[in-house]
């Protein structure tokens, strides 16, 4: 899960704080707020949102590979993966499809970051 590499381990961990603080407050906020009707579509929220996704994008583009940063499963992988699991408790479209926002229906703008996603949820143990 971590490079024996102080460099390669110190860019992968730049990508798990990324996915687990910026990109978290980015996406969940996006729906949790409004479930209570707390928040409404702020521009301010909807450029940090896609800013944050659009980075995690440009990581998998980065490598031709199945995961951020190579053949080999990572912490990073499993955080964007967790996220996006965490994400989707919003997924049943005859309870939440009037949501302002929900990462399962913009992720298909996302083809590379969703090929991690995908390799992710082909490894067993997180089948499991």
């Amino acid at each position: 899960f971590y490079s024996k590499s102080p460099a390669k381990a110190a860019v992968m961990m730049q990508k798990v704080y990324h996915i687990l603080g910026t990109t978290y407050r980015a996406t969940m906020y996006q729906y949790v707020y409004a479930l209570f009707g707390m928040m409404t579509d702020c521009q301010y929220d909807i450029c940090k949102r896609d800013f944050a996704l659009d980075i995690i994008e440009g990581w998998a583009k980065a490598k031709d590979s199945p995961f951020f940063e190579g053949d080999n499963v990572t912490v990073a992988d499993i955080s964007w993966f967790s996220l996006w699991m965490g994400n989707n408790w919003v997924q049943d479209d005859s309870k939440f499809s009037k949501l302002p926002w929900r990462h399962k229906d913009v992720i298909d703008k996302y083809p590379a970051s969703k090929r991690v996603l995908e390799a992710v949820e082909k490894i067993p143990e997180v089948r499991e």
